[in-house]
């Protein structure tokens, strides 16, 4: 019979491992509206467009489920499964124009937390992912009892968002001498 799962709150972006039970999945469910250190990602996430710049507004979220499980055995000793499913949507500045520009973005993960004392070991040094559980998963370290979530999710996030985002695919830009938004209007430096 499989063990039921069981809800953890989680204020401050830190799961401690040994709130885990052994062998029990533990759901973990987290979004921008209830909980400040998923807001502050966000925030982080926006870094550089100001709310005036925005003309009109679309609503901005970032939505987090994880399952956590704990094992132990030989070879990784005490270890965190943690599988994720991330949903965003918040504005960026387009690359060009600066303009904001609404962008969604969702993200599916695999991660194993070894204990820190391991880190050092030569088979886990240049390592980034690991077999665990049958699967190939991303190689993470907790140290100290602690998984640091917000850390984890915002590496999530901006491995999927685009690094060069556009507002239009024709967007002219600024203009180099002037800083004309070129979309808006021309300036006498180009023509």
């Amino acid at each position: 019979m499989k063990n039921p799962i069981v809800n953890i709150f989680i204020p401050h972006g830190s799961l401690k491992v040994n709130g885990l039970v052994q062998n029990q999945e533990a759901a973990l469910t987290f979004s921008n509206s209830d909980v400040s250190w998923v807001q502050e990602i966000l925030q982080i996430l926006r870094a550089n467009v100001e709310d005036e710049d925005i003309s009109s507004p679309q609503t901005e979220h970032l939505s987090i489920d994880l399952r956590a499980l704990k094992k132990e055995n030989k070879e990784f000793r005490e270890h965190v499964i943690i599988q994720g499913d991330i949903t965003a949507s918040f504005y960026v500045p387009c690359v060009r124009c600066l303009m904001p520009t609404f962008t969604k973005v969702h993200s599916i993960f695999q991660a194993c937390f070894l204990h820190g004392a391991l880190e050092n070991y030569p088979e886990y040094r240049d390592t980034t992912h690991i077999f665990c559980n049958n699967q190939e998963m991303e190689l993470y370290f907790f140290n100290k009892g602690s998984i640091e979530l917000k850390e984890l999710i915002s590496e999530q996030l901006h491995l999927v968002t685009d690094p060069l985002p556009l507002h239009s695919e024709d967007c002219k830009g600024l203009c180099q001498v002037c800083g004309q938004n070129l979309n808006i209007k021309t300036c006498v430096h180009n023509h």
